[in-house]
């Protein structure tokens, strides 16, 4: 099991409120609205530019 602790990036989105906050890593695709976040799989960096689009 991969668990990400991403302390930094929700400091970041907690001081800053970007639209968006886009990580990647090992876990699958995850969109969660509430937090603004987006989980990008590295096998799935194609998918980066159509995430950024807004798509």
């Amino acid at each position: 099991m991969i668990k990400t602790r991403a302390g930094s990036l929700k400091v970041y989105c907690e001081k800053y409120r970007p639209r968006l906050a886009l990580r990647t890593s090992l876990l699958p695709y995850e969109r969660n609205e509430e937090a603004h976040i987006v989980n990008i799989p590295l096998y799935m960096l194609f998918a980066l530019s159509a995430e950024l689009d807004g798509e």
